[in-house]
């Protein structure tokens, strides 16, 4: 079986596309920063690699499929597929 990898897409603490994140990371850049979407005070740390567009939606389930989904479209632009019938879609989160 061949898997050939065409289009990236990228929502995360180093940037809201992969153009952004390879600067980032080409910089030294961590994402790392204090958390201040929710309450840390049971954790312990308060730091985190939060997406810096947090007030997209009411939930994190929602959240987690509009940052899906905008990484997910970046990719096929990238591609530049033409034939979208054989497209898959490999998606990786710590979120769940």
């Amino acid at each position: 079986m061949k898997i050939i990898v065409t289009g990236l897409g990228a929502r995360c603490a180093l940037g809201e596309n992969i153009e952004t994140l390879w600067d980032a990371i080409e910089q030294g850049h961590s994402g790392i920063a204090p958390i201040h979407r929710f309450n840390v005070g049971t954790f312990d740390t308060e730091l985190g690699a939060m997406v810096s567009s947090d007030n997209c939606c009411d939930t994190e389930a929602q959240r987690l499929l509009a940052y899906g989904c905008a990484a997910a479209n970046e990719a096929l632009q990238n591609a530049k597929i033409g034939n979208r019938d054989r497209v898959a879609l490999v998606l990786g989160t710590c979120n769940g």
